[in-house]
């Protein structure tokens, strides 16, 4: 049974195009003081992205109140960041990685050969069933923990850690068969 819609004080139902427009500045306020906003992600980009998110999911989406809906997109702008910067720190760790390599190995067929390997693990990765790839890349580059992995892919964290172990498994059998 579906909730009913957002009542305004008169107890008309919200118009969400005006709503959003006026809590989008709400937004920008609230990743600014909760320091959403860091890195290459402005306050804008969160507000941005939250609002869009409204627009996209609106029909679905009911509020009993005003307040229920900034919760709701204080959770989302919150969730934006988060998951961005993940996506950041992974692309930081690659370039580190790379620098790294090149200080550690010195010799630039060795570079190569280091990110030729590090090639050939992600074409493995991409070989494996769609919800055993989820669960390796939400695990180690956005470091999901399981119950967050459990959440996104709809199942519990147990069966989670046996998806992970598994395609674990698999990779290194990959891996095994395509030196030989």
């Amino acid at each position: 049974m579906a909730r009913p819609p957002i009542k305004g004080k008169d107890s008309e139902p919200f118009d969400w195009k005006t709503t959003l427009a006026q809590d989008r500045s709400w937004v920008r306020r609230f990743a600014r003081r909760k320091g959403l906003s860091k890195g290459s992600v402005d306050s804008e980009d969160v507000a941005q992205a939250t609002i869009q998110k409204a627009l996209k999911h609106q029909s679905r989406l009911q509020f009993r109140s005003h307040g229920a809906v900034r919760g709701w997109l204080a959770k989302v702008a919150s969730n934006f960041a988060r998951d961005n910067g993940r996506k950041r720190r992974a692309q930081e760790l690659d370039s580190q990685n790379a620098l790294e390599l090149a200080a550690q190995s010195g010799t630039p067929s060795r570079i190569i050969g280091a990110l030729e390997e590090r090639s050939h693990v992600r074409a493995l990765i991409a070989q494996l069933p769609e919800r055993s790839r989820t669960v390796i890349e939400m695990r180690f580059w956005k470091e999901a923990s399981f119950a967050e992995i459990g959440a996104a892919i709809g199942t519990n964290e147990g069966h989670v850690r046996v998806i992970f172990h598994r395609a674990l498994q698999e990779l290194r059998a990959s891996s095994e068969t395509s030196i030989s």
